[in-house]
């Protein structure tokens, strides 16, 4: 037995903990991956229920909880630049790597349109590792992977989503001295198909291939706010403002099912580290940096030695809890689900991307902005205006 779609958050747990292959991801209609058995092969041993997350949260959220907030930035200028928010994940994988551990993180497929977790102790994976993805991460067998490592002494970082964090502690089935958890902040992916459609619609416009995509841009270096930016294979280089494009649109409108439902909030943490962005941090703060600023939350005293074994890497300093969460409510809420949501997501596979945000974007800037819309379009097919 498997939890219900609606409450599956994709995790993969149980398709890698089957003894006879009997589960397999599959893309649902709204293009996120989910379990599908095989009644045939199924022995019914009950492994797969043991390592779901959903199922098992009461067992697998942090008992150690011990919350002291920090909050800064990765002193390297340059490894500032490429990360997301503050680079707390680089600065993290990097003291793993020099310790000789492995490193856990999600790179994208070679056309950016899928995303995959990697296990790893090659530290030019940092790089593909570094910034945000949006869209969710399949698993494979990372979590035997993690297991194998573990079992053989080496020390591992695994940083991933609150799911994907308690989904790796279920699976293992036992606390490892040699694991750090860290999570992430998290608003909920999209699904890829958002990223299959768009990427290929602006291949299509600049016929070239995509060589560099990222939605987590850094304009000028400045960290607010977020940019997509594509490079060509031309040189050629499209940026635009991340919610002004169809992909911010999409990610904002389509979510799993289960995150309007989050089982990984608040309390519910299972990680020993939780990172994200400090969206409210005090300008004039010694731990603030227009480049970008880390919010970094230790629930368990296995997160408290590690962050201490990172602190070369960067510059921290103490926070309060309340300053955090006011820019990130995402740590105890869930996200909304937005009005036609269900019918975004079947005009989306219909219509494609673009034509189903040009219709939903009117009705979501509301009729102050609708006008305007209307103006511009006439103006464009009047001759009187560039298409952006």
């Amino acid at each position: 037995m498997l939890v219900e779609s609606v409450k599956c958050c994709g995790c993969g747990a149980c398709a890698d903990i089957c003894p006879v292959n009997a589960i397999e991801m599959k893309p649902n209609e709204d293009g996120f991956l989910e379990p599908v058995i095989n009644g045939e092969t199924c022995k019914h041993c009950g492994r797969c229920d043991k390592v779901c997350p959903v199922m098992n949260i009461d067992s697998l959220k942090t008992v150690d909880r011990n919350v002291n907030c920090y909050a800064g930035y990765i002193t390297d200028e340059e490894k500032l630049k490429r990360s997301a928010s503050g680079g707390a994940a680089t600065a993290f994988y990097e003291s793993v790597l020099a310790r000789g551990g492995c490193i856990c993180g999600v790179i994208y497929n070679r056309d950016f349109t899928r995303a995959r977790f990697v296990c790893t102790d090659d530290p030019r994976y940092i790089k593909g590792f570094r910034s945000s993805k949006y869209i969710q991460a399949e698993k494979a067998l990372i979590y035997s992977d993690v297991k194998e490592k573990l079992d053989e002494g080496r020390e591992v970082l695994f940083i991933g989503l609150p799911c994907e964090v308690a989904a790796m502690k279920a699976f293992l089935g036992k606390d490892y001295d040699n694991l750090t958890l860290v999570d992430l902040i998290c608003y909920g992916p999209t699904s890829p198909l958002v990223a299959k459609m768009y990427l290929r619609r602006l291949k299509s416009e600049n016929g070239h291939e995509i060589v560099d995509f990222n939605v987590r841009h850094k304009r000028n270096g400045a960290w607010q706010p977020s940019y997509l930016r594509a490079k060509f294979e031309s040189g050629e280089v499209y940026v635009n403002e991340f919610f002004n494009t169809d992909y911010g649109f999409a990610f904002d409108m389509l979510a799993r099912d289960c995150c309007y439902k989050c089982s990984f909030k608040g309390d519910n943490k299972c990680s020993d580290i939780t990172i994200g962005d400090f969206w409210e941090a005090d300008k004039n703060a010694e731990y603030y940096n227009k480049g970008g600023t880390s919010a970094v939350m230790v629930h368990t005293h296995k997160g408290a030695r590690f962050l201490a074994e990172c602190g070369e890497n960067m510059l921290l300093k103490r926070a309060e809890y309340d300053d955090i969460l006011r820019g990130n409510p995402m740590l105890t809420e869930c996200r909304e689900k937005k009005p036609g949501r269900d019918n975004f997501a079947v005009l989306m596979k219909r219509q494609g991307l673009r034509a189903v945000v040009d219709a939903y974007r009117p009705i979501a800037a509301g009729e102050k902005n609708l006008l305007k819309r209307i103006v511009k379009k006439l103006l464009i097919l009047a001759g009187l205006r560039r298409e952006e």
